[in-house]
């Protein structure tokens, strides 16, 4: 229960910080003229093309105190974790949205006297709602069965679901591990369903409209 209790929080966590700061860095770097907006793009998608113990690994190195913060053997060094890995996600699908909104619309908010962060807020947002969903179910749903990153930070009350199965494998428990496998694997199709749903009612909406 622990296990699934932890990864549920930790990948509901993770999605909902990642897809609002992916909103964020992708409308800089998509919709702003400022400069190192592609390095902040290398910084973002760098994470993804490195293997997850080489990022549980440096997530020791940097919060185990060294810069006067530890947050090592508890949830939030892997929640830390959870977010640099899955932000490549983020700004991918946040990105693909918003060069699909016309900078018109911006401009025409800007020209009313709103301030960038209501642009952001009443026009580009509600337009790639869609986009933002998507981005929270693909890094929520791999982080239910995270394993390599996790593996290496949970600490005795800080097990998800990924490492619960390996080591209850590892202790011989193959049967409880296998009823622990299934139980996340209800989790991701339930998620898989809730994603095609969204969709396919979002296009008869627009197809209505």
């Amino acid at each position: 229960r622990d296990s699934i209790f932890n990864s549920i929080t930790l990948g509901l966590s993770a999605a909902l910080v990642t897809m609002f700061a992916g909103v964020i860095v992708s409308y800089v770097i998509v919709k702003m003229i400022v400069r190192g907006k592609g390095f902040l793009e290398f910084l973002g998608m760098l994470p993804f093309s490195v293997p997850g113990s080489v990022i549980a690994l440096g997530v020791i190195l940097a919060w185990s105190g060294k810069f006067g913060i530890n947050l090592y053997n508890t949830v939030w060094v892997i929640l830390v974790a959870y977010i640099a890995r899955y932000m490549a996600f983020s700004l991918k699908s946040n990105s693909a949205a918003l060069e699909q909104v016309h900078d018109s619309l911006v401009e025409a908010s800007r020209a009313s006297g709103a301030t960038p962060w209501q642009s952001l807020r009443d026009v580009v947002i509600p337009l790639i709602r869609p986009g933002m969903i998507a981005a929270f179910f693909l890094i929520f749903l791999p982080a239910l069965r995270e394993l390599t990153t996790s593996v290496l930070l949970y600490g005795p009350t800080t097990r998800t679901i990924g490492v619960a199965i390996y080591t209850l494998n590892e202790d011989g428990e193959t049967v409880y591990a296998c009823a622990l496998a299934a139980v996340a694997l209800v989790l991701i199709v339930g998620g898989e369903i809730l994603i095609k749903r969204f969709f396919e009612k979002k296009q008869v909406d627009n197809g209505g409209a």
